[in-house]
C-alpha cells in the first residue's frame, strides 16, 4: 500500500513537472509573438504617421514642391515652404558689398512696397535683424552681395489696410544710416581710396 501511494506521488510530481514545462514554453511563445506584434505596431504607427504631413505652425503655402498625389518623398526632400501668418514679416534684401559697413543689427530701416501704388501705399518702418556673415554671389548675373534681413513688425501691416503681402514679392529697402552731408558723400569715396591705397602699400 505504501509502495504504491508513493508511485503515485511520483506520477503526480512528474505531472507537474511535465505542466510546468509545457506551460513555460507555451508563455514563451506567446511573448515572443506579443514583441512581434508590438514591433509591428510601432512599424505601422511610423507608416501612418508619414502619411500626413502636418506643419509645426499655421502659414500659407509658398513654392510647393511635390505636385503628385499619393508619391514617394525622399528624406530631406523639400516639399513645401510656410509662411507662418502669426509671426513679423521678414525681408531680405540684398547690400553692396561696399555699402554694408554701414549696417548693424536694430538699424532702422524703411520698406516701400514696390508693386502697389506708391501714392496711395505708405511707407513702412522696420529693423535689421540679421546680416549674413559671408559675401554671397548672384548666379545669373556674377554680383557680390550681402543678405541682410529686415524685420517688419505685424503692427506695421495694419497700416496698408487690406492689402495682402505675397511671398516674393518685390520690396524697396531704405535703411538709415545717419546724417550725411554733402561734402560726406564727395569725400567718402576719396578717403576710401586713400585708406585702400595705404593697405595695399
Amino acid at each position: 500500500s505504501k509502495g504504491r501511494t508513493s508511485e503515485i506521488r511520483l506520477q503526480i510530481i512528474q505531472i507537474d513537472q511535465d505542466l510546468r514545462s509545457e506551460v513555460a514554453t507555451e508563455l514563451r511563445d506567446v511573448q515572443a509573438k506579443i514583441s512581434e506584434s508590438v514591433e509591428r505596431k510601432v512599424s505601422a504607427e511610423d507608416q501612418l504617421k508619414r502619411i500626413d504631413i502636418r506643419s509645426p505652425q499655421a502659414g500659407v503655402v509658398h513654392q510647393l514642391g511635390v505636385h503628385t498625389v499619393g508619391g514617394v518623398v525622399s528624406p530631406g526632400e523639400l516639399i513645401m515652404l510656410i509662411v507662418p501668418v502669426t509671426d513679423d514679416l521678414t525681408v531680405e534684401a540684398r547690400v553692396a558689398p561696399q555699402d554694408i559697413d554701414q549696417l548693424t543689427p536694430g538699424q532702422s530701416a524703411t520698406l516701400r512696397l514696390s508693386a502697389f501704388n506708391q501714392q496711395t501705399t505708405p511707407e513702412l518702418n522696420g529693423a535689421v535683424s540679421k546680416i549674413s556673415a559671408d559675401l554671397n554671389v548672384d548666379e545669373k548675373t556674377g554680383a557680390g552681395f550681402y543678405t541682410v534681413h529686415v524685420v517688419l513688425p505685424r503692427t506695421e501691416l495694419a497700416r496698408l489696410k487690406g492689402l495682402t503681402l505675397a511671398p516674393g514679392m518685390p520690396v524697396e529697402v531704405f535703411f538709415s544710416t545717419g546724417n550725411r552731408t554733402m561734402l560726406s558723400y564727395l569725400v567718402k569715396p576719396l578717403a576710401d581710396q586713400i585708406q585702400r591705397a595705404f593697405r595695399e602699400e
